[in-house]
């Protein structure tokens, strides 16, 4: 979690846009002002909140323990639209502006923001990420929601927009949206982005189905609001390297009207008198045309639920988990740190419990350690936990751990897989390398670089051991192809390149040693729906086989499966009789079973 930093507060107050000599202790989010200016409301602590615009104690409009956020006045001013997660997903409801029942009116699974009231007040615009139109051309995704409009009394919602528009308003004359376009998966909060995917604003004509591009600029502009006519907008924009508020008339040139620097401005909304509000660093501001912004003060005088703490269950929040070598425990990552549950019994313990986060979590093939990624200091490491007390047999049971840094190195390293003789640990660091730490001798072995790897999203490059610790298969780019991926097998040491195994001109991912030795397994889309355009969409499960003994076993009856069984389990008893039960019988038989994988190239 980020803690702003003496230095960086001192800077903030000594800035020359800071607005007043102190800063609240408040993180206001979702700031909208009311069509007569004098009224805002805004999102604080999960709750709804309205404050009069010229300042003084904001009134709660809702108490409970659901997230509520994004709210919206009506074009008249009687009613507040506003997105709740109180089932789970965010959905619209609609309230009162001076208070009252709130009504839920939407109810898909797909969360659903509003931004805007029609004209005439009675429907509520919102996007939601749903059905694309069967024409449309768009990877269809969650990331590109579509705009709808339904009464604020609820019932069956109308499809405004298939293509992707964020931020969306309707004008006083009720005959066009403006919006903020979606090109990619960037994030909206990304600063100072220069890139393909640096959002615009647009206008849509709904009678005439036309959408006209009203920025052009090379840095992100967004969050469009109406000005006082609908020939004007207002809209943040990055342009000048932070976002600010900015103003347009349709075809015109773009004016700043704010000048902040350091933080950007977020949030923006329009009365109809041409008031704007907005929030910066966390605090409320207004600003009119031509005018200087005036930080609004704003004040609580309730206790926002009474806890300083709140329990949580981690059901339904995991986000990963991972299977003890045993079978008898569980662990997971929820909510960015380790737990360990079982699986017969209920009992659950917390593993840690920092203020970074964890993630990639494994257990050494002994059950006895606990692999994880960890931010400490401003960057991954790989961590160990141990039980803390001799005699302690479970993770789920034990009453103390000791947590350690496995190895020290300067690049962020996360994804940690103990290798199944203990002795080894692999990696990813920098993002896309994949390395190997030796516990004995220190070092670290680049087994697969950069030029093998992609990543574009964390845990999207994977890899696993195989059973004899001498081997690695992973997904890699293969020819430079850098989002269609194949599988490959590469020595543990990293002495030799990479050998394709899935020979597949489609995605191949998530590739698994089997515990036999001579079998390597992976999803593929190289069948199914094929899109050639774009990724494949839909995966089968495939196997390599390494050597000739697997893929016969493989072949093999179940009457010969269990005349092989019966033959070697006769095999084991004459050397185990042999042997007279000696330590060195458990040494051969442990030999036998860590023997070295033969693979067939």
């Amino acid at each position: 979690m980020f803690k702003p930093s003496i230095a960086l507060s001192i800077a903030t107050l000594l800035s020359g846009t800071a607005l007043s000599a102190d800063l609240s202790p408040n993180w206001l989010q979702h700031a909208a002002i009311s069509p007569n200016g004098e009224e805002v409301a805004f999102s604080y602590h999960g709750d709804i909140y309205k404050v009069p615009a010229k300042g003084g104690t904001a009134t709660p409009l809702t108490v409970n323990v659901a997230w509520e956020g994004h709210p919206v006045w009506s074009q008249d001013g009687k009613w507040l639209a506003f997105a709740s997660s109180r089932n789970g997903n965010l959905d619209v409801y609609v309230m009162p502006s001076a208070g009252g029942e709130a009504k839920r009116v939407t109810f898909h699974s797909a969360d659903d923001i509003p931004s805007s009231f029609s004209a005439d007040s009675k429907e509520v615009l919102f996007q939601s990420a749903r059905l694309k139109d069967a024409a449309s051309s768009i990877h269809p995704s969650r990331n590109y929601p579509e705009l709808y409009s339904i009464s604020r009394d609820g019932g069956m919602p109308t499809q405004v927009l298939t293509t992707p528009a964020v931020n969306a308003h309707w004008n006083k004359a009720g005959d066009k949206v403006i919006y903020e376009d979606l090109k990619g998966r960037e994030s909206d909060l990304r600063k100072h982005d220069r890139s393909a995917f640096a959002r615009d604003v647009w206008v849509y004509d709904a009678k005439s189905g036309a959408h006209m591009q009203l920025t052009t600029n090379e840095a992100g502009d967004q969050e469009p609001v109406w000005g006082k006519k609908d020939d004007t907008f207002y809209f943040l924009s990055d342009r000048n390297g932070t976002f600010n508020v900015w103003s347009q008339e349709i075809g015109g040139e773009a004016k700043q009207l704010t000048d902040h620097d350091l933080h950007p401005a977020r949030a923006l909304s329009s009365s109809k008198g041409g008031t704007l509000a907005y929030l910066y660093f966390g605090d409320l501001y207004t600003v009119k045309p031509g005018k200087k912004p005036k930080a609004v003060e704003v004040t609580f005088a309730n206790d926002s639920h009474g806890k300083e703490e709140e329990r949580f269950s981690v059901a339904g929040r995991i986000g990963e988990f991972a299977v003890s070598p045993n079978g008898k425990e569980i662990a997971f990552v929820a909510r960015g740190d380790v737990f360990v549950t079982s699986t017969e019994f209920k009992t659950t313990t917390r593993i840690t419990d920092t203020p970074g986060m964890e993630r990639s979590v494994s257990f050494t093939d002994d059950g006895n350690g606990l692999l994880y990624a960890a931010e400490r200091n401003g960057r991954w490491r790989v961590m160990e936990a141990k039980k803390k007390y001799e005699g302690e047999k479970y993770f789920f049971t034990a009453t103390g751990f000791e947590e350690s840094e496995v190895f020290e190195t300067d690049e962020d390293a996360f994804q940690p897989l103990a290798s199944p003789d203990g002795k080894k640990v692999a990696f990813i660091g920098t993002r896309d390398n994949i390395r190997v730490f030796d516990r004995e001798s220190k070092e670290i072995t680049t087994v697969l670089d950069a030029s093998y790897n992609y990543s574009y999203t964390d845990g999207d490059i994977t890899f696993d051991w195989s059973p004899d610790s001498k081997w690695i298969t992973a997904d890699i780019a293969s020819n430079g192809r850098l989002f269609f991926t194949n599988v490959a097998i590469v020595p543990a040491d990293g002495s030799e390149a990479p050998k394709d195994i899935s020979l597949s001109g489609y995605t191949d991912i998530a590739p698994t040693w089997h515990p036999s030795g001579g079998v390597v397994y992976w999803a593929s889309a190289r069948y199914g729906q094929r899109d050639h355009g774009s990724h494949g969409t839909q995966f089968d499960i495939y196997a390599s086989f390494l050597n000739k003994e697997a893929w016969d076993k493989f072949k093999s009856s179940k009457e010969e499966l269990e005349l092989l069984k019966e033959a070697k389990e006769e095999a084991e008893k004459a050397k185990k009789k042999e042997a007279e039960k000696t330590k060195e019988d458990g040494d051969k038989k442990d030999a036998e079973e860590t023997k070295p994988i033969t693979i067939e190239w």
